[in-house]
């Protein structure tokens, strides 16, 4: 978890920008990775025009040497073929994107205390690879109302659904990752019904 002075400097600092908005709403399946420096969630449901759409949106966080954090975080609509469902208990995302228009690549760096701050740009974005099984260890009745800031990015979410644990392998932007045989760190979850609204402060 980001320290709270972090998270209040970045949303302090990201309120006097001008922002752009995403959505998301409606019902559809659902995956999440919640692993070590790794926050992914990939959700379907219709767009603000009531098309099919797929969202993604994920949050990469690490240290640096000199006591900067780096964060990269990504967020946007993906093709709907990217996230597939294999039968009940089985998920899958392949997409690279470097390669999907309208997706937002950001990297930030901030600086620790005494010198508070921190600076934001573009990032190139790259491939993100998962696989989700099922694996029946845990599984959970959700209601959700969340608001989180990660630099120049807030996201709503109010959700409610059933989720069920699963084991997990892949990658995001090259950091490679797996889990087995735990109950929490990756979910999935099908007919999730969420509201989701992404505004980027430019």
């Amino acid at each position: 978890m980001k320290p709270i002075s972090l998270s209040i400097l970045l949303l302090l600092a990201a309120s006097l920008a001008v922002a752009q908005t995403i959505s998301l709403d409606g019902s559809g399946d659902q995956a999440s990775v919640f692993l070590g420096n790794i926050t992914l969630e990939v959700t379907k449901g219709s767009d603000a025009n009531g098309n099919p759409s797929t969202l993604l949106r994920f949050h990469i966080e690490s240290r640096n040497p000199d006591g900067t954090t780096t964060s990269v975080i990504g967020f946007g609509p993906i093709p709907n073929e990217a996230f597939v469902t294999h039968g009940p208990s089985k998920m899958s995302l392949n997409v690279d994107t470097s390669q999907v228009a309208g997706f937002s690549n950001t990297i930030c760096i901030f600086t620790p205390s005494p010198h508070f701050g921190f600076t934001c740009s573009p990032s190139q974005g790259g491939p993100v690879q998962i696989d989700w099984r099922g694996n029946g260890l845990n599984s959970e009745s959700e209601t959700v109302h969340l608001e989180t800031t990660t630099g120049p990015v807030t996201e709503k979410s109010d959700g409610h659904g059933d989720l069920g644990s699963a084991d997990t392998e892949g990658s995001v932007l090259g950091v490679t990752f797996s889990s087995r045989g735990e109950a929490f760190g990756s979910f999935i979850s099908s007919g999730h019904g969420h509201t989701i609204t992404i505004t980027k402060n430019n």
